[in-house]
């Protein structure tokens, strides 16, 4: 009886197994460029994601101190190869807010992913992120279409991955900095005046079954560096 019931196990096990799906694997961005003068990152959306499942990109930033002239945050360019590795080594994901501003209390939606519009997914797409207007204004993304006629698509300003602890529900801007803020932690001690450096990771995105979150494995944009940044007490 009991080599009755195993069988069966067995078989309902395979049977299961069988029916289970091939989780979709994402290609990873391209690295085109890291403008340090101008203080962008550019990288290219590949024509291989299946536009079913892909649906843009996350971006992971960490902030070093420039003092060693790039050391510390040149030695995270080539260690992380998955969003795990990447989380867990202390980066944080940028995000952006959608403000209403069309009902009595406002609501702020946050979207931490830099979405590609699904007619764009299955071309050859160019992504700009722009840190040159990082210290005031706040950083910008924009996307490209490779295949017509320059179609750029203006982007909301990125925020950090952190929220603002005296506003509820709000997360950073890259304009304002206090030293206990958890993604400068450790740079409070540097002079204002001195540069510091962010380094940037990303992956491609997407959503299987409509629900399970997928990436692609990470590629390290480089490292840009952000002068006379002001990190208040």
């Amino acid at each position: 009886m009991k080599w009755i019931s195993f069988i069966f196990c067995l078989f309902i096990l395979i049977v299961i197994s069988c029916g289970i799906d091939e989780i979709p694997v994402l290609s990873r961005p391209q690295f085109k460029t890291n403008n340090e003068i101008d203080d962008y990152f550019e990288f290219k959306a590949t024509e291989d994601n299946d536009e079913d499942e892909f649906r843009g990109f996350e971006v992971y930033y960490k902030f070093f101190s420039a003092d060693a002239e790039g050391e510390s945050a040149a030695n995270y360019q080539s260690n992380y190869t998955s969003v795990s590795e990447v989380e867990a080594a202390g980066f944080r994901r940028i995000t952006y807010y959608i403000d209403s501003d069309d009902c009595d209390k406002p609501t702020r939606i946050l979207k931490p992913l830099i979405k590609v519009p699904l007619g764009m997914r299955g071309t050859a797409t160019t992504l700009t992120i722009n840190f040159g207007e990082a210290i005031g204004k706040g950083p910008t993304y924009s996307i490209s279409s490779d295949e017509e006629d320059y179609i750029s698509i203006s982007a909301l300003p990125i925020r950090r991955g952190i929220e603002d602890t005296e506003n509820q529900g709000y997360y950073k801007g890259f304009d304002t900095y206090k030293k206990t803020d958890i993604d400068v932690y450790g740079l409070g001690s540097i002079d204002p005046a001195k540069k510091v450096n962010i380094l940037v990771y990303v992956l491609s995105y997407g959503i299987y079954n409509l629900s399970e979150q997928i990436y692609s494995d990470a590629l390290c944009l480089g490292y840009i560096e952000l002068q006379d940044l002001n990190l208040e007490e």
